[in-house]
C-alpha cells in the first residue's frame, strides 16, 4: 500500500524527446533533488569522460588505419570521426541503461539484465583497449612496420645488387684483355712494310749516290792534273805530240766528268725521293701505331666507365637500404629507379599482430625466402641475424599491461560508479520508490510487470485523493 502524497506539479516540457533519449532522469525531475540531483551530475561527468574517450580513441585509431587509403585528409578524418561519433553515441546508451537501471526488485532477473549490460560494457572495454594501445604504441608498431619493409627491400634488391657488382667485376678484368681491332692490326702491319721497303730504298739510293759522288770527285782530280799538265804543255812547242794527247786525255775526262755529275744529280733526286717516302712510311707506321693505342684506349676507358656506372647502380641500393632505416615509417624516398617509395600499409589485424611480436620479443619477420639468400642480404646490407633467433631487447609487457588496465578502466568508470552510487540515487532509479512518490508511468511499469490490467495513466488529482495499491513481486 502507498501513502497518499502531493505530486508536485509538473514543469512545462521542452526538448522532452531529446531529454528522454539522452537524459538520466528517466523518471523525470520528481525526486531529482539534494543527494540525487548531485550524482546525477557526477554520471553525466562520468558519461562525458567515457564517451569523449571513446570517440577520441576510435576516431584518432581509424583516422591512422585510414592513413593509406586513396582518401583526402578531409573526408579521412570526416569519415573517422563519424564512425567514432557512432561508436560513442552507442556506448552512451549502453553506459545510460546500466546507469538507470533498476536494481531494486527482487528475484535474479534483474540481475541477468545488469549482467548483461555489464557485459556489454565489458566488451566495449576490451574493444577500447585495442585502439588505445595502438595508439601509445603506434611509434615502435611503425618502426616494426620500417624493420619488416627494410628487410623485404633488402631481399628484392639482393640479385640486383649481385648482378651490377658482377658486371662491374667482370669489365674490369676485362680491361687487362683488351686486344686492338684487327683492321687496324693490319693496318700497322702494312705500315711497318712499307717503311722496311722504303729504308730499303733510301739506303740503296743513298749508297749509289755516295758510289756516285766518289767518282766525280776522282774524275775531278783527274781533270785538274791534266789541265795543269795541258797549260805546261802549250808552252813547250818540243811537246807538241805530249800537248794533243794530254788535250784528247782532258776532253775525255771532262766528257766522264759531266756525264758523272749528271748521274750524281740524278741519284741526288732519287735518294731525296726515296727519303720522302721512307718518312711518309714512317708517319704511316706511327699513324697506324696511335690508332691502335687510341682505339684500345678507348675501349678501355669504355670498360672502366660501364664498370663504374654498373658499382654505383649497386651502391645505389645499398644506400636505399640505408635511407630506409634511418628515415621514419612514412618519409618520402626514393626508390633507385626514381620513384616514390611506397610505404607498405598496415591493417588493424596486422598492427595488433606487430604489437604481440613486439611483447613477445621477437624479432622483425623477415619475407619468405631462402636461409643462404637472407645472410647474404643481413651481411650485405649490415641487417639483423637472418635465422630469426636473436630477440628485440627491449621488453614492453609492462608498459601494454598499463595502457591496457588504464584503457579498460576508463570504459568502466559507469559500472563501478552504479556499484557504489548512493541509497538516494538507487531509490531515484527503483520504480517502487517512484511508485510511492505517486509517479504514473512507474505505477503504470509496476502493473504491467505484475500482470495486472493496464487502467488508463491517474492524474495527480488522484494519487492526492486516493491511496493507489500496488501488488509487489
Amino acid at each position: 500500500m502507498f501513502s497518499p502524497i502531493t505530486i508536485p506539479e509538473e514543469p512545462k516540457k521542452r526538448f522532452g524527446y531529446f531529454r528522454q533519449l539522452f537524459g538520466l532522469d528517466i523518471w523525470g525531475p520528481a525526486l531529482v533533488k539534494g543527494k540525487v540531483q548531485h550524482d546525477m551530475a557526477v554520471a553525466y561527468w562520468i558519461l562525458g569522460i567515457v564517451v569523449t574517450f571513446e570517440i577520441a580513441a576510435w576516431t584518432v585509431l581509424l583516422a591512422a588505419v585510414l592513413e593509406g587509403a586513396n582518401l583526402s585528409p578531409f573526408f579521412r578524418n570526416a569519415g573517422a570521426l563519424f564512425v567514432g561519433i557512432l561508436w560513442g553515441g552507442g556506448i552512451y546508451a549502453f553506459d545510460k541503461g546500466l546507469l538507470t537501471m533498476d536494481l531494486s526488485t527482487p528475484g535474479f532477473s534483474k540481475w541477468g539484465g545488469f549482467l548483461g549490460r555489464v557485459t556489454l560494457v565489458l566488451l566495449s572495454a576490451v574493444l577500447t583497449a585495442q585502439p588505445i594501445e595502438q595508439l601509445v604504441f603506434r611509434g615502435e608498431i611503425e618502426e616494426r612496420l620500417k624493420q619488416e619493409i627494410v628487410l623485404e627491400e633488402a631481399i628484392a634488391h639482393l640479385e640486383p645488387y649481385k648482378k651490377y657488382e658482377q658486371e662491374a667485376m667482370s669489365q674490369l678484368i676485362a680491361v687487362n684483355d683488351v686486344q686492338p681491332d684487327k683492321l687496324l692490326t693490319n693496318r700497322l702491319a702494312q705500315a711497318d712494310e712499307e717503311k722496311k721497303k722504303a729504308d730499303a730504298a733510301l739506303a740503296q739510293a743513298r749508297s749509289a749516290a755516295q758510289e756516285r759522288q766518289g767518282a766525280v770527285e776522282q774524275t775531278r782530280a783527274r781533270q785538274a792534273v791534266l789541265r795543269a799538265r795541258n797549260n805546261a804543255l802549250r808552252s813547250d812547242p818540243l811537246s807538241v805530240d805530249e800537248a794533243r794527247r794530254v788535250a784528247v786525255e782532258l776532253a775525255a775526262v771532262d766528257a766522264r766528268l759531266a756525264q758523272a755529275e749528271a748521274d750524281l744529280a740524278r741519284l741526288s733526286k732519287e735518294e731525296g725521293r726515296a727519303a720522302g717516302e721512307q718518312s711518309a712510311a714512317a708517319q704511316a707506321q706511327q699513324d697506324a701505331l696511335k690508332a691502335i693505342q687510341t682505339g684500345k684506349g678507348i675501349t678501355i676507358a669504355g670498360k672502366q666507365q660501364l664498370a663504374e656506372e654498373r658499382r654505383q647502380q649497386a651502391e645505389a641500393f645499398q644506400r636505399f637500404v640505408r635511407n630506409i632505416q634511418r628515415s621514419r615509417y612514412g618519409d618520402p624516398l626514393k626508390t633507385p629507379s626514381g620513384e616514390d617509395l611506397k610505404w607498405k600499409p598496415a591493417s588493424f589485424i596486422a598492427r595488433k599482430l606487430i604489437l604481440d611480436d613486439l611483447l613477445r620479443q621477437t624479432p622483425p619477420r623477415w619475407p619468405p625466402a631462402e636461409l643462404k639468400r637472407r645472410e647474404e642480404a643481413a651481411s650485405l646490407f649490415g641487417l639483423q641475424a637472418a635465422d630469426g633467433n636473436v630477440a628485440t631487447g627491449k621488453d614492453y609487457f609492462w608498459q601494454w599491461l598499463g595502457v591496457m588496465i588504464l584503457a579498460a578502466l576508463i570504459p568502466m568508470l559507469s559500472i563501478f560508479y552504479k556499484l557504489v552510487s548512493s541509497a538516494e540515487m538507487r531509490a531515484y532509479y527503483s520504480a517502487k520508490s517512484q511508485a510511492r512518490a505517486g509517479n504514473p508511468d512507474a505505477i503504470r511499469h509496476l502493473r504491467v510487470r505484475s500482470k495486472e490490467p493496464l487502467a488508463d495513466s491517474p492524474s495527480p488529482s488522484d494519487f492526492v485523493s486516493s491511496t493507489a495499491t500496488v501488488k509487489e513481486d
